[in-house]
């Protein structure tokens, strides 16, 4: 029986697996339904390495900044 995932943290663990397996679609649908979940620091970064993948560096670098004023700390 499968389940799907209910968390922001599940979302991008399934994000990280299918990125890694070459599913970037579903991948991307993974980042996205975290971020609508949780826009934290942690899917924020993830969605910047989702544009990153697809090329558009502009975007990521722009989210990736987003992310680390999102982040409590610059650690």
């Amino acid at each position: 029986m499968a389940t799907g995932p209910a968390t922001p943290a599940s979302y991008g663990v399934l994000a990280g697996a299918r990125t890694q397996l070459g599913q970037y679609q579903e991948a991307e649908e993974a980042v996205q339904k975290a971020a609508d979940l949780r826009p934290d620091s942690s899917s924020l970064a993830r969605t910047s390495y989702a544009f990153e993948l697809r090329g558009d560096t502009g975007r990521a670098k722009d989210l990736m900044e987003r992310a680390l004023r999102a982040a409590g700390t610059p650690g």
